[in-house]
C-alpha cells in the first residue's frame, strides 16, 4: 500500500522561542509512506517506509527531510532447527534528551538513527519434554550518541530444558558484550551460568528456582558473582499470559516481569525489567507494543484467526478512524559506559464499535552500572544518567461514517541524576483533531494542537506554541 499525506501548519512560534521572542510560521510537509507484507510457508516480512519533506516559509528552521524506516524478517531455514531473524529501524531522535521532543514540526531537535539487528537461532526438539536452543543476536546502533559513533552489542544464548511434567530442569549459558567505538571504557562483557529447576502446578502455575554464576568484566576489572532468584509462569488460557523472574546479582535486584490480558473489546500488556544495558534492550528495533498495531491486532484475534485477514483489518480500523499508531516512550540515550536500565511500560487499549481510546504510560531509569571494587566508576562523570517518565491519553470517535474525532493528552519528563543532578525538562502538549473520509481512498483532516515545554537546564529555554493544521492523505 502507498500513501501521500500533505499538510500545511500555521504555528505562532516556529523557533521554539522564549517568552517575547516568537516568530510565526507556516510549515509544508509531504510525506509519502510505502507498506508491504508477506506471510507465506516459513517466510514472514513486513517493511514501513517513509520520509518527511519539511519547507518552512520564514526560515525559522531549515528545511530538512526525515527519513522513517521499519523492516522486520522472520525465516524458517531449515523445518523444526534453523531460523533466522532480522530488523532494522531509521527514525528521528534527539540530539538533546533535555530539548523538545523531535517531531514532525515542532522542534529542530533531532538527528537520524539507525538500528540494524540479525538473529540466527537453532531450536530442537530432542525428546517430547527437553529441548535446545541457541541463539546469537548482533545490533548495530549509528549515530547513537549523537556522534559518529557506532554501539555494537552482541548477546549469546544457549539452554537445554526439560518441560515441568511436573517437574522440570534447565542450564542456561549467557554472553553479554557492548561497546561504542571510539570509546574503550564503554567496554563491557557479562558471562551468566543459570541453573534452573521447576515445578507445574495446578492452574497452569509454574513455579522455579535459579542458581548460577556472573562473570563481570569492565576495562580495568574482573569479578566472578553468585545470583539467585525464583520464576513464575502463569498461563490459564490463551488470552492470559504472565511470566516474571526475580534475582540477586551483583548490581542488586534483577528480573523480568510481563503480563498481556485480552479481550474482544480490550488489549492490556505490562512489562518491567531491571538489567544493564544493551542496544536491543534500550533501542529496541521493532519492540513488542510499541506500536497501536499490535494491540489492536490482540483484540481482534478471538474473532479473526487468520493473520493475514487480521492484518488487513487492522489496517483498515487505523484507515478509517484517522489513528495516531505511534505510542509514546523514553528518549534513547546511550552513554559512554556501562548503565543500568529500570524500566516500566503498560498500555491499555480499547477497540469499540465506534469508539477507540488508548492509555500508555512508561517510565525508564538509567545509572552506571557498577559493583564494589571497580576502580573505574569513580573516574568516569556519569552525564548520561537520567530518569524519564511518561504517556499519552487518547480518545477517537466515529460521529459519522466519514467522520472522526480524536482528542489526546501526551506528556514527557527526564530529570537528570549523578553529574547532571538539577537538570529537568518538560513537556505537554494537547491536540484536538476531525478526519473525514471524502471517498473510500482519500480523506481530510484539520486541527490544533497546543505544546508547553519547561526545563531547567542553562543552554535551553523554555516555550509555548500553538499550531493551527489540515491535511489530506490518499492511498493509491
Amino acid at each position: 500500500m502507498v500513501t501521500i499525506d500533505g499538510g500545511l501548519t500555521a504555528s505562532d512560534n516556529g523557533a521554539l522561542s522564549a517568552s517575547g521572542q516568537e516568530r510565526g510560521e507556516f510549515i509544508t510537509s509531504i510525506r509519502p509512506k510505502v507498506l508491504f507484507g508477506r506471510r507465506g510457508a516459513g517466510l514472514e516480512f513486513d517493511v514501513e517506509a517513509a520520509a518527511t519533506l519539511l519547507t518552512f516559509a520564514n526560515g525559522t528552521q531549515d528545511n530538512d527531510v526525515l527519513p522513517d524506516v521499519r523492516a522486520g524478517l522472520k525465516a524458517t531455514v531449515v523445518e523444526r532447527l534453523l531460523y533466522v531473524g532480522a530488523a532494522a529501524h531509521v527514525r528521528q531522535s534527539e540530539i538533546d534528551p533535555f530539548g523538545s521532543r523531535s517531531g514532525d514540526t515542532t522542534g529542530d531537535n533531532r538527528r537520524t538513527q539507525g538500528t540494524y539487528g540479525v538473529s540466527p537461532t537453532i531450536e530442537r526438539e530432542l525428546s517430547t519434554n527437553s529441548s535446545l536452543v541457541a541463539r546469537h543476536d548482533i545490533t548495530l546502533t549509528t549515530n547513537g550518541a549523537g556522534e559518529s559513533s557506532r554501539l555494537m552489542s552482541h548477546r549469546s544464548l544457549i539452554r537445554i530444558e526439560r518441560k515441568p511434567v511436573p517437574l522440570g530442569a534447565a542450564v542456561e549459558l549467557s554472553r553479554l558484550e557492548n561497546e561504542l567505538e571510539e570509546f574503550a571504557e564503554s567496554r563491557f562483557t557479562l558471562d551468566t551460568l543459570r541453573l534452573r529447576g521447576s515445578i507445574h502446578l495446578e492452574d497452569q502455575v509454574v513455579l522455579g528456582v535459579v542458581a548460577g554464576k556472573d562473570r563481570s568484566r569492565f576495562v580495568l576489572s574482573d569479578h566472578t558473582d553468585s545470583l539467585y532468584g525464583l520464576s513464575v509462569q502463569w498461563n490459564p488460557g490463551p488470552r492470559t499470559e504472565l511470566s516474571a523472574t526475580l534475582e540477586r546479582r551483583f548490581f542488586g535486584s534483577a528480573g523480568v516481569l510481563a503480563l498481556s490480558h485480552r479481550m474482544p473489546f480490550m488489549s492490556f500488556a505490562l512489562t518491567m525489567s531491571r538489567q544493564p544495558v544493551t542496544a536491543s534492550t534500550s533501542l529496541g528495533v521493532l519492540g513488542q507494543g510499541s506500536d497501536l498495531r499490535g494491540f489492536l491486532d490482540a483484540i481482534l484475534t478471538t474473532r479473526y484467526p487468520d493473520p493475514v485477514v487480521r492484518s488487513g483489518l487492522v489496517d483498515t480500523v487505523v484507515t478509517n478512524r484517522g489513528l495516531d499508531t505511534r505510542l509514546p516512550n523514553a528518549i534513547d540515550v546511550v552513554a559512554e559506559y556501562p548503565q543500568l536500565e529500570t524500566r516500566i511500560n503498560a498500555t491499555w487499549v480499547w477497540l469499540g464499535p465506534r469508539n477507540t481510546a488508548s492509555l500508555a504510560l512508561y517510565s525508564q531509569t538509567l545509572r552506571q552500572l557498577t559493583r564494589e571494587g571497580d576502580p573505574l566508576s569513580t573516574l568516569i562523570a556519569a552525564i548520561a544518567d537520567n530518569r524519564q517518565t511518561g504517556g499519552s491519553l487518547r480518545f477517537n470517535r466515529k460521529l459519522t461514517p466519514q467522520l472522526s474525532v480524536e482528542t489526546s493528552a501526551r506528556w514527557s519528563k527526564i530529570t537528570g541524576l549523578s553529574a547532571r543532578d538539577g537538570d529537568d525538562s518538560e513537556e505537554k502538549s494537547y491536540r484536538f483533531s476531525l478526519m473525514k473520509n471524502v471517498s473510500p481512498r482519500t480523506s481530510v483532516s484539520a486541527g490544533v494542537q497546543i505544546n508547553r515545554f519547561t526545563t531547567t537546564v542553562s543552554q535551553l529555554n523554555s516555550y509555548d506554541a500553538t499550531l493551527l493544521f489540515v491535511g489530506m492523505s490518499h492511498r493509491f
